[in-house]
């Protein structure tokens, strides 16, 4: 196999089924474009929310689940990381908004879209009205939106991300997850609803007297019943995405949230 200095690769993300495969196709010459300055970034986003989710999984664990393991305090869930281990470390070459990407005759302008994943980017081709979108609004699923800090208000700025997307015109929409599809300024509007319909529901599960994530979690409306009884993995995303609603109402300052040592508290105001 040749050099890869004909090979140009762009990271919508930073997750690991996006990321993941690097190890296996990446050469010397390849050039490597990202909203990322360096992966670096996300181990050090990594390490910091592990000090937050730790603690929370131990106490979301079932029986057969605590034999769960935590190596120099960080916790050893596989699906917990936002990018798996990588041999090969390129330098990336940092693209952010208002940036132009030539592929071929596509000509590619990069729209920042954080709130997925904070360097999510989407790349729009205006002359053919097409739009690599990423994770960022997918055909079937709505994308996970997770904070595990209390002061990051993630949710806030994907909702902003979706906003953005009223300003462009586009007639075929590119997920990486499931089919093509048109109609973005629908689903846009779909998803905003959905999370407008979450927001109340979890107001709500505070007002009830749910204040701690675990409970909160437990007690909301998902695809499937029995959560004490979901995977631990599963539990993972579910309290991340609860945490990054909670933290908007504190935000917006309906629900205020308390502190102490592991525990997080919600109440109404």
């Amino acid at each position: 196999m040749g050099g890869g200095d004909s090979v140009e690769i762009v990271l919508t993300h930073s997750h690991p089924d996006h990321t993941g495969n690097l190890d296996r196709i990446y050469r010397d010459g390849m050039r490597v474009y990202a909203n990322l300055h360096s992966f670096k970034e996300v181990e050090n986003l990594m390490e910091m929310q592990g000090n937050v989710f730790g603690p929370l999984l131990r106490k979301a664990a079932t029986p057969q689940q605590s034999g769960l393991t935590f190596r120099k305090g960080k916790h050893r869930l596989h699906v917990s990381a936002e990018l798996l281990p990588l041999t090969c470390k390129p330098d990336l070459i940092y693209l952010h908004e208002g940036d132009e990407l030539y592929a071929g005759d596509f000509t590619f302008q990069i729209i920042e879209t954080p709130g997925h994943d904070p360097w999510h980017i989407c790349l729009y081709e205006p002359d053919r009205n097409l739009m690599i979108i990423g994770d960022h609004v997918l055909e079937r699923i709505t994308p996970s939106v997770s904070s595990w800090f209390p002061a990051y208000n993630a949710l806030e700025e994907f909702l902003e991300s979706l906003g953005k997307m009223y300003s462009y015109d586009v007639d075929l929409v590119l997920p990486a997850h499931g089919a093509p599809y048109g109609n973005l300024r629908d689903r846009v509007m779909y998803l905003i609803s959905h999370h407008e319909e979450r927001l109340q529901e979890l107001y709500d599960l505070v007002a009830a007297g749910h204040t701690d994530i675990v409970s909160i979690s437990s007690h909301a409306k998902w695809r499937y019943d029995n959560w004490r009884e979901w995977p631990l993995d599963q539990k993972f995303f579910s309290m991340g995405e609860t945490m990054a609603h909670l933290v908007y109402l504190v935000c917006e300052g309906k629900i205020k949230q308390t502190i102490c040592g592991d525990e997080y508290r919600f109440e109404l105001p």
